[in-house]
């Protein structure tokens, strides 16, 4: 269970007074730091206050430091500005859009003069590839959306030159680094087939989404046919496209085929404008270019850093602005308080859903017996459709937002098209697996009919229950466990119980439409076999999930 509330870092403390003073009042100021009511920034927003300086006791510094912040935070600029360079609170709206703005930076050779980077000051000492390489390996499992904050989502203006010259100064080995931390993260083998292997393959349609996004990455890149990045390029696009294909031992392949498209070369040998066919369909590729199997369309546009008073390994900053003292006890110097709240849903975020349960169903397709049951692991959201089948395997059928992201995620033309989804291969062996391991009363359709809110990025899909909603027999099921990462979807799930109002809107239509799974009796259903999948315990922290 989690809570979303503002949580800081201080990252430098400065104490001035009598060496006993000082060390009386080190510990307990510390901990009143740690308890102050830092102000809540916004969902997934950091903010970095340059400095403070306060007089008083150990609790009257705590809570004038939190009031002064309180108070900077609407005045903040934003980070990309250069108006933040001289202002004293600086904002960025999540832990991706500030790793975009400092790879800018660094690629603009001003990151060293920029004060809210002070804490980063190793990295350009370092050459510039090796410097990216350590940012963007810092958290591989969002590196999808780090280089949508970098593009045309977050910043247009940067789209026209980040990514090029971010592509452009990465060498062999920078290059080799990153798909190993992405190898050691994902699990993915990320191995590219010989030339004469890739030439002698069969050479399906390529998904009408894939080959134009390909084509738009060459032409926007303009990467050389040798360029390594263009292995980085492949790698994400499969990654957005087609993460089940990744998991295939013909992958390879896929990967040889997209590294060339994305290069000059694949730009002038793929079509300029691909015909506009249904979404999961294919089109022939050309002749004289090679072309990966089918792939999935992008998924959900919209990944975070956490920090706890005084703990150490979260974000900080350094600084030299100054408030003035107010009374005569050893003096503090908080420098760099680094908020950021973690991620809660905000109207404008992600969807509600009154059929969020529909997600633990994931937890049953992540079984390794189930997993020997998939199959069909080249289609478009191949993972999204196994869920959408399993959910009607039960009966349950998804509201019209849940639908409509479904079908998205899906590579679908329309959530209309869930229901006419052909069977699982092993349809029937699933839901008599399922039925047998979780037991009748649990395996039912309003089991699952969970209020949520869901918000979806490139790499992460967090699912936001209320904590009322939280249920016992789904919890000893293992069912509202976090998946974590999931190498057949492309994402790392997580499930949120928050009892704050952000996590979940004031009800709305008929209040029984939010109010089933509210069961918390304990007789609970038999979890089944033990021995038919692995157990996750509570608290275990799934790779790529957030702190």
């Amino acid at each position: 269970m989690d809570r979303a509330s503002a949580t800081v870092t201080i990252a430098r403390l400065n104490l001035r007074g009598a060496r006993d003073d000082v060390a009386r009042a080190r510990t307990p100021l510390l901990a009143a730091l740690d308890r102050a009511p830092w102000p809540d920034p916004g969902p997934d927003t950091l903010l970095f206050v340059r400095h403070l300086r306060l007089r008083g006791s150990a609790t009257d510094i705590a809570r004038r430091a939190a009031d002064l912040v309180r108070e900077l935070t609407p005045r903040a600029e934003d980070g990309w500005s250069r108006a933040a360079d001289q202002a004293d609170a600086v904002r960025f709206r999540s832990r991706a859009d500030m790793s975009a703005c400092l790879l800018a930076d660094l690629l603009d050779g001003r990151a060293a003069d920029r004060w809210f980077w002070a804490r980063r000051a190793e990295l350009f000492e370092r050459p510039v590839p090796d410097a990216i390489v350590r940012i963007l390996e810092e958290a591989p499992f969002e590196l999808p959306e780090l280089l949508d904050a970098g593009s045309a989502r977050a910043r247009p203006l940067a789209a026209i030159e980040l990514l090029p010259r971010l592509m452009a100064r990465l060498d062999a080995p920078a290059t080799e680094r990153l798909l190993g931390a992405l190898r050691a993260a994902t699990g993915w083998s990320l191995r590219f087939a010989a030339p004469e292997a890739t030439a002698m393959a069969p050479a399906p349609g390529l998904p009408t989404a894939l080959l134009a996004t390909a084509t738009r990455q060459a032409h926007a890149l303009r990467l050389a046919p040798a360029a390594p990045a263009a292995r980085l390029v492949a790698v994400l696009l499969a990654w957005r496209h087609v993460p089940a294909h990744l998991g295939t031992p013909d992958a390879d392949v896929l990967l040889t085929r997209l590294t060339h498209l994305v290069t000059q070369d694949g730009a002038r040998s793929a079509p300029q404008q691909p015909m506009p066919i249904a979404r999961d369909a294919t089109v022939p590729a050309p002749a004289d270019t090679p072309s990966p199997h089918p792939a999935p369309l992008p998924t959900a546009a919209p990944v975070e850093a956490r920090t706890t008073g005084a703990h150490p390994g979260r974000t900080t900053t350094t600084s030299d602005a100054s408030r003035e003292p107010a009374s005569d006890a050893p003096a503090a110097e908080c420098a760099a308080a680094a908020l950021h709240s973690p991620r809660a849903a905000a109207p404008e975020d992600g969807f509600v859903t009154s059929c969020g349960g529909l997600l633990f169903l994931l937890n049953v397709l992540a079984l390794t017996p189930v997993q020997s049951l998939l199959g069909d692991r080249n289609l478009p959201g191949c993972g999204w459709r196994w869920l959408a089948r399993l959910a009607a395997t039960l009966g349950l059928e998804p509201d019209p937002p849940l639908a409509a992201f479904l079908a998205t995620e899906a590579a679908l033309a329309s959530p209309d098209a869930l229901a006419v989804l052909p069977p699982l291969a092993e349809e029937a062996r699933l839901e008599a697996f399922a039925a047998a391991r979780y037991g009748a009363d649990l395996w039912r359709a309003d089991a699952f009919r969970l209020p949520a809110r869901i918000v979806a990025t490139p790499s992460h899909v967090d699912a936001h229950f209320r904590l009322a909603d939280a249920r016992l027999d789904l919890r000893r099921a293992g069912l509202d466990l976090n998946p974590g990462w999931l190498p057949w979807l492309g994402r790392v799930v997580t499930f949120h119980f928050n009892d704050g109002p952000r996590a979940l809107p004031s009800p709305m239509g008929k209040p029984e439409d939010f109010t089933m799974g509210r069961d918390h009796s304990p007789a609970l259903s038999p979890a089944g076999p033990p021995d038919t999948g692995p157990a996750a315990p509570a608290a275990a922290k799934k790779p790529g999930e957030r702190p």
